[in-house]
């Protein structure tokens, strides 16, 4: 893969990774909420679960990007 791809694949990532902390901030806000106000928070807990999965599964290959961008000749 040539820089110019690792690089445009890179800048996604690290889109994802912001959109990602986003979307965890706000549901850790709902889990919080529902909790206070006496809810049931499993579905809510499940899907931060599935947001933190995604955003190391995201974090992983942005690292992996990185390295192989430090691997390219310019």
């Amino acid at each position: 893969m040539d820089k110019a791809t690792l690089q445009r694949l890179l800048a996604e990532a690290h889109k994802h990774i912001a959109q990602g902390e986003q979307a965890i901030h706000r549901q850790r806000a709902v889990v919080a909420e529902l909790g206070r106000d006496g809810h049931d928070t499993v579905r809510a807990r499940s899907l931060l679960a599935e947001f933190e999965q995604i955003q190391r599964v995201n974090l992983s290959g942005r690292e992996l990007l990185i390295r192989r961008l430090e691997g390219v000749s310019p």
